[in-house]
């Protein structure tokens, strides 16, 4: 490879992985407000109610006791305390989630509501 394309591809390796940290730095964010907004009582976890609101202001649909139970099985955490920081982090990582769709919904909904 000539020293040309060496620094090409440097270059472009490193804004690559200034885009990746960029992107990570931009998904934790959303996902902390998020958790921040819905974890109504500020213990570090959302509860079925907390958890439920998140989920009807963004997709419209109720949740059941159930659901929220297998859901938190399903990652581990305890049905009692509800989701952690990390965990909603894995639920907006899997495919399907719209992190950045929902941030909007929610937040675009409060600059409304603040504004009128």
């Amino acid at each position: 490879m000539s020293s040309q394309n060496q620094e090409n591809a440097s270059s472009v390796g490193a804004a690559i992985f200034q885009s990746s940290e960029s992107f990570a730095t931009g998904f934790s964010d959303r996902v902390r407000a998020i958790h921040e907004k819905f974890d109504q009582d500020k213990d570090g976890y959302l509860n079925f109610e907390e958890l439920s609101s998140l989920q009807v202001t963004t997709s419209g649909a109720e949740m059941s006791r159930q659901q929220f139970a297998m859901v938190c099985n399903g990652l581990g955490c305890s049905p009692v305390q509800g989701l952690n920081m990390d965990s909603l982090r894995i639920v907006y990582a899997a495919q399907g989630s719209d992190v950045d769709g929902d941030y909007e919904k929610i937040f675009k909904k409060q600059e409304k509501a603040d504004d009128g």
